[in-house]
């Protein structure tokens, strides 16, 4: 009996041990190997005029302080109000991370919306559209094969969506914090020039050959992508195994569980000193 109660406890700890992998997997496979900055520059289509003193611009976005947020100012919850940002220096762009709401206190958390969706854009091209929780913890949003982006390169965010703040009547839409990540910039190489020989080709070849720019955006893209692709399955691969693992220990746990407290009724209907 205490061997059984043992080896229940042995495979618990294995249970806990793998849950905490798979988490930890999970965590990294957010935003594997990027740095994240606060060095940019943002506007905001609107903000929420100051009240006793405090601020609600969109330079809050970038103070790590759950205390301040930026706050749309337009009426109703904020559709279609958006936040343009241009990064303070050369990158590789991969994504966001979102401190969503406003975080003071459950008090301000709960009198002001959230953000559901956003529509990005680069450069005025359309992106994606992310999703939002309504969660106090910061969230990340990953692309998954970024953006070579200099200084003066446009990044916006555009609210298609909010998750409503039900004590206020004046239906603002919050968020507290957003990080821009991203990785080395790639400088890009120069076309090759065509020789004396490769320019007297047919007319008719040159419709197939790529124009400039796409030439520039095969050049430019990522030479870690596999690496970083694999660090995501392997990753990926670790969670799911750990969450097999742990549903497995969890099952055998309780059938030993099951069976001790059976043979302990039978034993105790055999003991003579019983009854």
């Amino acid at each position: 009996m205490r061997k059984k109660i043992i080896f229940t406890v042995l495979i618990l700890f294995v249970l806990f041990l793998t849950i905490a992998g798979s988490a930890f997997a999970m965590t990294n496979f957010q935003s594997p190997d990027l740095w994240e900055s606060v060095d940019y520059t943002i506007y905001a289509d609107s903000a929420h005029y100051t009240m006793a003193g405090i601020s609600y611009g969109p330079e809050n976005l970038k103070d790590y302080d759950p205390n301040t947020a930026w706050v749309e100012g337009a009426p109703g919850y904020g559709y279609g109000q958006g936040l343009t940002i241009y990064p303070g220096h050369k990158m590789y762009f991969h994504g966001f991370a979102f401190h969503n709401g406003y975080n003071k206190s459950t008090k301000a958390r709960n009198e002001n919306g959230a953000v559901y969706s956003f529509d990005f854009y680069v450069n005025d091209q359309f992106v994606d559209t992310i999703y939002l929780s309504d969660s106090t913890s910061w969230q990340y949003y990953t692309h998954l094969t970024g953006f070579n982006l200099p200084p003066q390169d446009k990044i916006r965010l555009v609210i298609t969506d909010v998750y409503v703040g039900p004590w206020d009547d004046e239906q603002d839409t919050a968020l507290s914090g957003l990080l821009l990540l991203y990785d080395h910039y790639r400088e890009p190489q120069p076309t090759p020039q065509p020789t004396q020989q490769s320019a007297q080709v047919n007319v008719d070849e040159t419709v197939n050959q790529p124009a400039t720019d796409e030439l520039a955006q095969e050049v430019m893209k990522p030479k870690e992508t596999q690496s970083k692709n694999a660090t995501i399955e392997i990753r990926s691969l670790i969670a799911i195994v750990s969450v097999i693992i742990a549903v497995a220990a969890l099952v055998t746990s309780f059938v030993i569980l099951l069976r001790a407290r059976k043979n302990k009724g039978t034993d105790d209907k055999n003991d003579p000193f019983e009854g």
